[in-house]
């Protein structure tokens, strides 16, 4: 076993980044949970982040991390356990929306973007548009109105056209 050494100032960064990630790692397996069968990466990433994150728990006192961890008790079993305090998740819920936001924001205005460049060249499908040779220069300013719609407003003044699809965002590669 190695041993490193932390600051607290450095345990404090890496439980949040570990927190963070676990929170990330169980939005991207909602899924799979469904069917474990098939043994997914982010599963098993997802099980040692989990690992981790309780190990680094146990130190929170050594470390001064009484304003982010608390020892709770489980009224029905009266069992103790840890867990972050209302200010970290608040904060760490803080830091993961904003992130999601942005990420949605960059998906939507790339697909919404996309669309409209196949609709202007008459083109059919993502192939169509590599084997068109179109560049991404070309694309950019399809893509960038919605980015800054979004940006300025939100989702809020997005809509659906009648008779179109509901899919307004889709993460396939197609």
């Amino acid at each position: 076993m190695q041993k490193v050494e932390l600051t607290n100032k450095q345990y404090r960064a890496l439980l949040q980044l570990v927190a963070l990630g676990v929170d990330v790692l169980e939005n991207a397996v909602v899924d799979q949970e469904k069917d474990e069968s098939e043994g997914s990466e982010a599963l098993t990433l997802l099980d040692e982040a989990l690992e981790l994150e309780d190990y680094l728990m146990q130190y929170f006192k050594k470390f001064g991390g009484k304003d982010i961890i608390e020892e709770c008790v489980d009224e029905g079993e009266e069992e103790e356990y840890l867990d972050y305090t209302g200010s970290f998740r608040e904060a760490n819920l803080q830091i993961t929306t904003a992130a999601y936001f942005n990420k949605t924001t960059e998906i939507a205005s790339f697909q919404l973007g996309l669309r409209d460049f196949r609709e202007a060249r008459g083109l059919e499908s993502n192939e169509d548009i590599a084997d068109s040779g179109a560049l991404s220069e070309e694309i950019l300013p399809f893509t960038t109105k919605y980015l800054n719609e979004i940006i300025e407003n939100g989702f809020d003044r997005m809509f659906i056209k009648d008779g179109q699809s509901a899919r307004i965002i889709n993460l396939s590669s197609e």
